[in-house]
């Protein structure tokens, strides 16, 4: 249940920021020729859904070849300048990594608001649930990674440049 609901929070959460690349910033911005060759561009909604499929498509093809991420990189130095960027919702089994300049702060108050909500599970879980305040992978044991790596979903924010 909190996966549905954190999926249909960020559902929403794409799809206003859809309607906010709608609105043409072109008569805000005087000098500037990217707004204006924007102008003649119109996204459809078939266009729009086109271009998810496509993206939804390479996501896929791309995570078939890379398999199932289920264990930590076996070198130290690359281990350790990638635990720091990863994040763990312990409520929502939410692992997420914490890319610079991709919004990731607005999302972690998302992820905090969706915490707050008081959703119980209607179903016991298999596993002990961990209800930690910290954020960060590298704050938990080894075996707690492992157990997180294997079974939370994992989510990577980008920016679209479109």
């Amino acid at each position: 249940l909190p996966r549905l609901g954190l999926s249909a929070a960020l559902a929403i959460a794409a799809f206003l920021g859809w309607r906010l690349l709608l609105q043409s910033p072109a008569r805000r911005h005087g000098g500037d020729l990217a707004p204006k060759a924007e102008e003649s561009f119109t996204l459809t909604l078939d266009t729009f859904l086109h271009v998810q499929q496509l993206r939804k498509r390479r996501l896929r093809a791309f995570c078939s070849r890379a398999g199932k991420v289920t264990a930590l990189p076996s070198s130290r130095d690359e281990r350790a300048s990638l635990l720091p960027s990863l994040r763990v919702n312990t409520r929502l089994d939410l692992l997420y990594c914490q890319v610079p300049s991709a919004g990731v702060e607005e999302w972690h108050q998302l992820l905090e608001k969706l915490e707050e909500e008081n959703v119980t599970l209607p179903v016991p879980l298999p596993y002990r649930r961990l209800q930690a305040k910290e954020t960060r992978l590298s704050a938990f044991n080894r075996t707690e990674r492992k157990a997180m790596l294997g079974s939370y979903t994992k989510v990577l924010f980008v920016r679209d440049p479109f």
